[in-house]
C-alpha cells in the first residue's frame, strides 16, 4: 500500500498529461483525440502521480479498443452538483453488458494478450481517492468511463492505495 499525497490539481492539466502519455499510440494508429474542459472548472484533490496512472490506464484501454484510422478518444470534464465528473470515451468495439461487471476483476481482459491489470489498478486508485466509477457501453459503438470526483472536503485525507480484496 502507498499513502496518498493529496493536492489540488487542475483537471485540464491532468487530462492533457494523460493524453500525452498515450499520444504515440494514438499517432501510430492514426486516431483523433479531443480534450474538452470548460474554463473555471474547480480543481480536484488528488495524488497527481496515482491519478495519472489511473487515467493513463483508461486511455490505453480506449485506444486498444478502437480501430486504426477510425478511433476517436474523447476526454471531458464538467462541474455537476458540487462535484467534478470526468469522462473517458472511445468509439471502439464496446463491451457486452455481461462483461461490464468483470472489467475490474484482476486478470480479466477482453482482448488477446491483455494482462487484465490496467482497469483493476485504475479502480483501486480511484476508489482510494473516493472517486465513483460508472461504465456505459454499447457493442459496436464504444465505451465511456465516467469518474465522479467528490468535493475536496469529502476526500479521505489519509487514504492509501493497495490491494482491495
Amino acid at each position: 500500500p502507498r499513502e496518498l499525497h493529496l493536492e489540488p490539481c487542475a483537471v485540464d492539466a491532468l487530462l492533457h498529461e494523460a493524453v500525452a502519455t498515450v499520444r504515440d499510440r494514438i499517432a501510430l494508429q492514426h486516431m483523433r483525440v479531443t480534450v474538452d474542459v470548460p474554463d473555471g472548472l474547480p480543481p480536484v484533490m488528488t495524488d497527481r502521480e496515482m491519478i495519472l496512472l489511473a487515467l493513463t490506464n483508461l486511455c490505453i484501454n480506449a485506444v486498444e479498443a478502437m480501430e486504426p484510422t477510425k478511433g476517436e478518444l474523447r476526454l471531458s470534464a464538467r462541474a455537476e452538483h458540487d462535484m467534478v465528473r470526468l469522462r473517458v470515451e472511445d468509439n471502439g468495439k464496446g463491451i457486452a453488458p455481461e462483461n461490464i461487471e468483470r472489467l475490474f476483476q484482476a486478470f480479466y481482459s477482453g482482448r488477446t494478450g491483455g494482462m487484465g491489470l490496467g482497469l483493476t489498478t485504475a479502480r483501486t486508485i480511484l476508489h482510494a481517492h473516493g472517486v465513483h466509477i460508472d461504465v456505459e457501453s454499447t457493442v459496436g459503438s464504444g465505451t465511456s468511463f465516467i469518474l465522479t470526483f467528490p468535493l475536496a472536503s469529502d476526500v479521505p485525507v489519509n487514504g492509501s492505495v493497495g490491494s482491495s480484496g
